[in-house]
């Protein structure tokens, strides 16, 4: 299991904090795959385990910086691995990878993370303004709508609609961000 130690630069009470986290994460990896994918544990807890090595890999590289959506990336390199297993299995002992290739057609529709980001979506949704909160269901309801749709419809003017659409969106990704930065 992956665990910081005394080395940390932020002293004993912050190495403890993050080992909680990270035991969090394991957990919640684990429960991913045994609920979305239908995972036997032990398969669960092998390509946790094995996401956790290509994770301290990234690190080690500073490659993870550059990732925007961390948790949904680790979640993406979780269904790789557990895949990679299931795979690896099929060579091995000559069972169909049908049964498999379904689970993961099945589970595609409806992802664990997708589930997860429209949930936090949503909890951001709800912090705006009643107003602004109309406009984002505008174009959520619209999802091709243009701004000048936009503006007709609340009698603003092109400008104003696109700005506005802007300023929520970005209002919206810091929202986010900020979620994803407190798990992580």
């Amino acid at each position: 299991m992956l665990c910081f130690t005394n080395s940390s630069e932020y002293g004993p009470l912050e190495f403890k904090r993050q080992n909680e986290l990270i035991q969090l994460l394991r957990e919640e990896m684990v429960r991913c795959l045994v609920y979305q994918y239908g995972a036997e544990e032990t398969d669960a807890n092998d390509a946790t385990q094995d996401t956790m090595y290509v994770l301290i890999r990234l690190f080690n590289q500073n490659d993870f910086e550059e990732i925007r959506t961390k948790k949904s990336y680790i979640f993406a390199i979780l269904k790789y691995q557990y895949f990679k297993l299931l795979r690896q299995r099929v060579r091995m002992t000559g069972e169909s990878i049908e049964l498999y290739e379904n689970k993961l057609i099945a589970s595609d529709s409806d992802s664990y993370t997708d589930r997860e980001a429209r949930n936090l979506l949503k909890q951001c949704i709800s912090k705006l303004s009643e107003k602004h909160q109309i406009y984002v269901r505008y174009w959520i309801e619209n999802e091709n709508a243009s701004a000048a749709d936009f503006a007709v419809c609340f009698g603003v003017t092109l400008t104003n609609a696109w700005t506005i659409k802007h300023r929520l969106i970005a209002i919206l990704e810091k929202c986010i961000d900020k979620h994803y930065a407190t798990i992580i």
